[in-house]
């Protein structure tokens, strides 16, 4: 979505949906392992550009019970919106976690576990700065 997530989490208007794959398998990737290897997220082949100074907000959704892997702060919370991660070019910020208790993916922008505690994103992104 155009914009940040933060306050959409249970609302799909201004979603926009970038790929759907049934039944994937991502690898799995244990706690405190050193050389972490991630599987790719089909997003429909198109790569997502973000204009500079540009703020987007993306959610990462599975209607597995291993879904997609998330990292929560040791000893504390993330809030939602905060800063997680961040180099010269992207900056990412948790967000909040969408209810899958029934595992269907109509459960999307219902409910969130929690309103206060936020997660952040695991995983690696591959991009490029076009000039």
């Amino acid at each position: 979505r155009d914009g940040s997530c933060v306050g959409y989490e249970q609302n799909a208007e201004g979603w926009v949906m970038l790929g759907r794959e049934r039944d994937i398998q991502l690898p799995v990737v244990a706690y405190g392992e050193l050389e972490a290897s991630y599987g790719p997220v089909p997003l429909g082949g198109q790569p997502i550009r973000v204009e500079a100074g540009q703020t987007r907000g993306f959610c990462l959704f599975s209607s597995s019970w291993r879904g997609v892997v998330l990292r929560a702060k040791l000893g504390d919370r993330f809030e939602p919106g905060e800063v997680t991660d961040e180099n010269e070019h992207l900056r990412l910020a948790a967000g909040l976690l969408p209810r899958n208790d029934q595992l269907y993916d109509d459960t999307m922008f219902t409910d969130v576990y929690s309103e206060d505690i936020a997660n952040a994103f695991v995983g690696s992104i591959d991009y490029r700065v076009v000039p």
